[in-house]
């Protein structure tokens, strides 16, 4: 079986270079993640003059790729294009992934995510966007 393994999966230099670097890039992104729940949105330097930073723009980005993804599914399936069924099943998984980023991206944007029901319960009635 590791032989099989391991004839799947290379081991030569470069490969296990690349899987370190996403090893430590995915080690940054998790400590600064931490950080944000830890010290809260103060660490990210936004103010009244800059209220959207980078977790807007990997929102949008991530929620437009898995709308994409799930119409390209849907528009597979509706049509009944069996040759193009793997290509549907992918774009449902790259789907998935997006709209888990994108939810991922709000949990970090909003700073308190225990917090996320205070809009929910003290919503306010004079909101300009109700008239």
């Amino acid at each position: 079986m590791i032989a099989k393994l391991r004839a799947k999966f290379p081991t030569t230099t470069p490969w296990i270079t690349w899987l370190g670097a996403l090893g430590l890039l995915l080690a940054i992104g998790l400590t600064c993640g931490i950080l944000i729940f830890w010290r809260g949105l103060a660490i990210t330097n936004l103010t009244d003059l800059v209220p959207w930073g980078l977790w807007i723009t990997i929102d949008l980005s991530s929620i437009a790729l898995s709308a994409g993804a799930f119409s390209l599914c849907a528009a597979v399936y509706l049509a009944g294009l069996k040759r193009y069924e793997p290509v549907a099943r992918t774009a449902t998984f790259i789907g998935l992934i997006g709209y888990s980023m994108a939810m991922l991206s709000l949990m970090l944007d909003i700073g308190r995510p225990d917090r996320f029901w205070h809009a929910l319960v003290y919503w306010n009635t004079h909101s300009l966007l109700w008239e």
